[in-house]
């Protein structure tokens, strides 16, 4: 028989596995992908590209960081199989949910600044 302590390190290492897989992947796409989206939209002002783009990346990663070890303070008492796997995957479903919300919003945010900067070329 597995003791309930050894439930709990093995879902914090599965749990941190594929939060470390699923947020720093996708930053680093993002991250590369993204400088070409804001290049457009930031077209007439190409020195603030790289910075915005830094920052985005910088803000993901904290918010990201953040929102995985607050997660972490609501886990229930893991004494066996089934709850360690239906811990890991409402946590890691959470914040894959959580970051779909935080780009949808930065991509919003970023399309309303392109619309008004272009409102004010006009």
């Amino acid at each position: 028989m597995i003791m309930p302590e050894t439930y709990f390190w093995i879902s914090f290492m599965l749990y941190m596995l594929t939060v470390i897989i699923g947020v720093v992947i996708p930053g680093i796409v993002l991250f590369r992908t993204g400088k070409v989206f804001l290049e457009y939209h930031f077209a007439n002002m190409p020195s603030w590209v790289s910075p915005i783009n830094k920052t985005l990346l910088t803000g993901y990663y904290l918010l990201t960081g953040g929102y995985t070890f607050w997660n972490l303070t609501g886990w229930p008492e893991i004494n066996n199989l089934n709850v360690l796997l239906e811990t890991i995957s409402i946590n890691t479903g959470q914040i894959i949910l959580f970051l779909g919300v935080f780009h949808l919003f930065n991509v919003m945010l970023l399309s309303i600044i392109n619309n008004r900067n272009q409102f004010i070329n006009q």
